[in-house]
């Protein structure tokens, strides 16, 4: 079945990043080492397997979608396609957006099944070091597909408001406030009947579990940033 394209929305696109490479220092910082260089060599040497563990493990892909808004205000941003987002924060992010870019990531499912096989073995110090460098391997996914869309922005004279997400706080002037999780069913349905990388379950987490979706806007080169 050809994917139903919300009116309005250009067609969803696909980017296949490059497989990340892992800090090894990086994850033993997240771990609570503040001096990776000082970590016993055993410690070390588990990051280290680890870190190559996933980098062989990565299957990275970006699915995203450009869609026009057509209006943002209180907790509404209202798109293309009669179909409306809700978080109070919105405004004042994406008061200036023209357009917003949804968008899933994923490092893969390989990731989880040798988590569950490391946790079936009982290889519990293995299995944090694989998730924290699962981690870090789907921000620099992530990091890459932003880069990409910031390219392409600037040939349309845009550039990219800061990335949100569904179950996310954030700032707003009289506080904070928090983009719901179960936002994530309208995100996801943005993307028609098209196949994804990333299945939303009906918790609204995501498989596979090294996963992240979204939305970042576009707004003109010369709009303001939000204070």
């Amino acid at each position: 079945m050809t994917p139903e394209i919300p009116r309005g929305a250009a067609p969803i696109e696909s980017l296949q990043p490059g497989n990340p490479r892992v800090g090894v220092d990086r994850m033993l910082r997240i771990q609570g080492y503040t001096a990776p260089e000082k970590v016993r060599p055993a410690v070390r040497e588990v990051a280290e397997r680890n870190a190559k563990r996933a980098e062989g493990l990565f299957d990275p892909a970006v699915r995203y979608r450009r869609i026009p808004v057509l209006n943002c205000s209180n907790d509404s941003l209202a798109l293309c396609g009669d179909v409306s987002l809700h978080c109070r924060a919105f405004p004042r992010f994406l008061s200036a957006a023209r357009e917003i870019a949804v968008f899933v990531t994923t490092a893969g499912g390989r990731i989880d099944d040798e988590l569950a096989r490391l946790n079936t073995e009982e290889q519990f110090l293995d299995m944090l070091f694989l998730e924290t460098a699962a981690w870090l391997g789907i921000e620099e996914i992530t990091k890459a597909f932003i880069v990409h869309l910031r390219e392409r922005a600037a040939d349309d004279g845009l550039r990219l408001t800061r990335r949100m997400g569904p179950g996310y706080d954030y700032k707003t002037e009289d506080g904070k406030a928090q983009w719901p999780l179960d936002e994530q069913r309208s995100l996801f349905a943005l993307f028609g009947d098209a196949t994804l990388p990333v299945h939303l379950l009906d918790s609204c987490a995501m498989l596979p579990k090294m996963s992240r979706s979204g939305l970042v806007g576009l707004v003109p080169s010369l709009a303001s940033p939000p204070p």
